[in-house]
């Protein structure tokens, strides 16, 4: 299986991307979701935003032979799913209509998403106001109106999970940053069980080609733990990955930490764990060490160890101006 995504650099097809949100998922770290998702043998697996299918031809691939579900509001994207080796049965339970607005009937026993990525000021007014009134009536608060409509299909999904399920979930790594976002996470990590945050490096990059790093996240619907499995992706080595999910030693393609969940929702789930800055500050073998640290994870002083850190990790983390604002300013 490949990817058949090329992105174009600029112009209107560029701008058509956008408008979509539609940044398909690499197949290397597709193989890794669905395998993960699938592990268990469930019925049923959703995908709320299809696209070509390549979720579907990954869970596939990794063996699961149960029923492919889900929705799409362009099945134009369905003409590239032969390239997958999919089928027109592969895609009879796809429903063309919005996740969203969707009254779904039940729930799920396993979900996988790259869901749209459309920012806040592409979204229509009636829109925002249905996706604040979902926020609340899950959260319990409001989310800033500037925030994506991916945040949304992660809450969605969510709800939608059923006891004992899985999700795993690739989102823009800007949802563990802005105002509040503590607020947020704590939240869900209070009602669904985190399982791993995959964090990737520059080298390993799943969309080398648009402005934003990314993120998986890995969920189970049962009672939520302390701990959890916090991955830096060094490679674009899917079996690689899938060995450390499945408890192996970890090798260079990956690198492992075992996390607790007070620490790396105050320390940021994008950024290493607090320690490891720490060090990273004090001693001086910072050119090698500080390249995987993005800006926002220190308090700079004026010393001239604290700049050349700053100024390496400038170098190679600048992400550009998208930061979730997350939390309006009244919340329950």
């Amino acid at each position: 299986m490949r990817t058949i995504q090329k992105l174009p650099a600029s112009g209107g097809e560029r701008e058509a991307l956008r408008v979509k949100g539609q940044f398909w998922t690499p197949s290397w770290l597709a193989k890794v979701m669905a395998g993960w998702v699938t592990q268990g043998r469930p019925e049923i697996l959703f995908d709320p935003a299809v696209g070509p299918g390549t979720f579907f031809a990954a869970a596939r691939e990794a063996g699961f032979a149960g029923e492919l579900r889900g929705f799409e509001l362009h099945p134009d994207a369905f003409a590239d799913g032969w390239k997958l080796g999919l089928g027109p049965d592969d895609f009879r339970q796809v429903q063309i209509a919005d996740f969203i607005s969707a009254a779904l009937p039940g729930k799920f026993p396993a979900i996988i998403s790259n869901p749209p990525y459309i920012r806040h000021h592409r979204l229509a007014q009636d829109q925002k106001l249905e996706l604040k009134q979902l926020a609340q009536s899950h959260l319990g608060f409001a989310l800033d109106g500037r925030v994506g409509l991916h945040v949304f299909f992660l809450l969605k999904c969510l709800t939608q999970l059923a006891s004992g399920g899985r999700l795993a979930f690739l989102l823009p790594a800007d949802v563990c940053e802005g105002i509040s976002s503590s607020v947020f996470w704590n939240r869900i990590c209070q009602q669904y069980r985190l399982i791993a945050a995959m964090t990737f490096a520059d080298a390993a990059a799943p969309f080398p080609a648009v402005d934003t790093n990314a993120m998986v996240f890995l969920f189970t619907k049962e009672k939520p733990k302390e701990d959890f499995l916090w991955l830096r992706v060094c490679e674009r080595d899917g079996d690689a990955i899938s060995a450390v999910l499945d408890g192996k030693k970890p090798s260079n393609a990956v690198s492992l930490h075992h996390r607790k969940l007070t620490e790396a929702v105050k320390t940021g789930l994008s950024r290493p764990p607090a320690h490891k800055i720490i060090s990273a500050l004090r001693f001086p073998v910072l050119p090698k060490l500080c390249v995987e640290l993005p800006p926002a994870t220190m308090s700079f002083s004026s010393s001239p160890v604290s700049n050349f850190a700053r100024m390496a990790c400038r170098r190679n983390f600048s992400d550009g101006p998208s930061v979730e604002p997350w939390i309006a300013p009244a919340v329950a």
